[in-house]
């Protein structure tokens, strides 16, 4: 379970607000879409931290296929979705940055 997973829940939450500031974000894709991909690259950061052999896409598969059955009922564009994870790495590589040097905290 991904509650039973320390700080896993309160990274994906962290990243959830991050795409709350992004307008571009909020304008083009969909909530439930914003949600996933915030649980999804949360599973990935801590998949990675945890593994240095290379099982960490192991682990996010494991972890993730929980998330897609109880919320990805419908087939979603592939592309709005890699679109969507594009901007959410985009939001924590750099906009995060940015809004830190402008004193948002």
């Amino acid at each position: 379970s991904l509650q039973a997973v320390p700080g896993l829940i309160a990274l994906a939450r962290f990243i959830a607000d991050l795409m709350l500031l992004d307008l571009e974000l909020q304008q083009t894709q969909p909530a439930m879409l914003h949600a996933q991909v915030a649980i999804l690259v949360a599973v990935h950061i801590f998949a990675s931290g945890q593994s240095v052999d290379g099982a960490a896409e192991d682990e996010v598969v494991r972890l993730w296929e929980p998330i897609r059955r109880a919320t990805c009922w419908c087939n979603l564009n592939q592309e709005l979705a890699e679109r969507c994870v594009s901007r959410t790495l985009h939001i924590l590589l750099v906009a995060r940055g940015r809004w830190n040097s402008q004193g948002l905290r």
